[in-house]
């Protein structure tokens, strides 16, 4: 089969898998992947970043938000001088198109330098998920955004929505941190790195009282220290995420766990969170005070903000689960407070709080279309039987 007529039947089932969608919107965009200089927790280093076509740097990177089976198409450039690249889009299942799902070396090559590549695929199922590469460790630079998938009958759509995507961040480039490709061990001698700082939606604020100056330009290379030219190395008191909120509104966070290498305790000062969603899948409402977020994990949330507090502030506090003095902040502002800028006073993590550390207590909901576990039908599962099923 030549490749005239492979792009033929690639174009017939992707067509077919579509046909019945003819009320679905075709959602398009065009990314191209750059180095840029950022501080997004104060201290300056490269990034990779994504330009919207709009010539303006996003990070972290853009939102892609979708109805139920519409076609979204992203054309990605990659101009990143030294590095091939992909591009994975975590909850989408990508039903009869398994190549567009963005895994270097398993469903794809990687875009090389100066190459380009267009992903096409149906947003399904409904959900919050995100995007992210999936080359290397390059979404601990800066390669990732939020991806969401509407759902028309959302038993939930009428609660504001506050998206808000978590990660740890380094200060030099993710691949010299780990030891995972590298002969020169850390200084604890194991192939985890420590933690260093972390973010919000792309915002944070490191302790720049802690920063070894010689050792931040030692580590940047001479490209690096030009791009910086006169900037400062690190910017002290950066500004945290700030959610805006009217009392004794209901909203729902989507939380998104993008770490790479740290678990992470979410838990908001003085307020509930309600269980609504995990991984995209519906579920009985459950009420606790804290979440333990995995790598990659997501969670819908209801939190009504019903809590007066002096300030009118409350932390929303991310604490890694391997140490959880160690925490990052972002923060809710009540709308009637009457200080703008605002910030809550430093406490440690609340104790004795009620804490879902897993998704076992969780139950899935009718709600839920997407998907189900019975076996197709007239397969092996389908008849009643003890025999075992070969590998065969």
């Amino acid at each position: 089969m030549d490749n005239t007529m492979y792009a033929t039947f690639f174009t017939w089932i992707l067509l077919f898998t579509i046909s019945d969608l003819s009320y679905a919107a075709h959602k398009r965009y065009e990314w191209t992947f750059r180095y840029a200089t950022c501080n997004p927790d104060g201290v300056y280093r490269r990034v990779i970043s994504i330009d919207s076509s709009s010539n303006t740097f996003i990070f972290s990177g853009p939102t892609i938000r979708a109805q139920k089976n519409d076609t979204v198409e992203v054309i990605v450039h990659n101009e990143l001088s030294t590095e091939v690249t992909s591009i994975h889009w975590h909850g989408i299942h990508q039903l009869n198109t398994p190549w567009m799902d963005g895994v270097s070396y398993t469903t794809q090559y990687s875009m090389l330098t100066l190459h380009s590549f267009n992903y096409t695929f149906v947003a399904s199922p409904v959900g919050t998920h995100w995007h992210h590469s999936h080359t290397g460790i390059q979404y601990s630079d800066g390669l990732f955004g939020i991806l969401v998938v509407e759902d028309p009958n959302d038993p939930y759509k009428q609660y504001p929505e506050l998206p808000l995507i978590i990660n740890e961040w380094y200060h030099q480039y993710a691949i010299d941190v780990f030891d995972i490709l590298s002969i020169h061990p850390t200084k604890h001698y194991h192939r985890f790195p420590e933690f260093t700082s972390g973010l919000m939606n792309g915002k944070g604020r490191h302790d720049c009282s802690l920063i070894n100056q010689s050792a931040l330009l030692f580590n940047k290379t001479d490209e690096e220290q030009n791009q910086l030219g006169d900037l400062l190395l690190y910017l002290p008191n950066r500004s945290y995420e700030r959610f805006n909120v009217i009392y004794n509104e209901t909203y729902r966070f989507r939380l998104i766990a993008a770490g790479s290498a740290f678990n992470f305790n979410f838990s908001i000062d003085n307020h509930d969170l309600t269980v609504i969603a995990i991984d995209g899948t519906y579920v009985e409402t459950y009420k606790t005070q804290q979440l333990w977020l995995y790598i990659g994990q997501r969670y819908d949330v209801r939190v009504t903000v019903n809590q007066r507090s002096p300030l009118g502030v409350h932390w929303i506090r991310a604490a890694i689960t391997a140490n959880d003095t160690r925490q990052f902040y972002a923060f809710l502002h009540y709308n009637d407070t009457i200080n703008k800028t605002a910030e809550p006073p430093t406490s440690p993590l609340p104790r004795n709080l009620t804490s879902l550390v897993n998704s076992m207590p969780l139950v899935a909901t009718k709600a839920n279309t997407d998907f189900s576990l019975k076996p197709p039908k007239g397969g092996p599962l389908e008849k009643d039987t003890d025999e075992c099923i070969s590998d065969d």
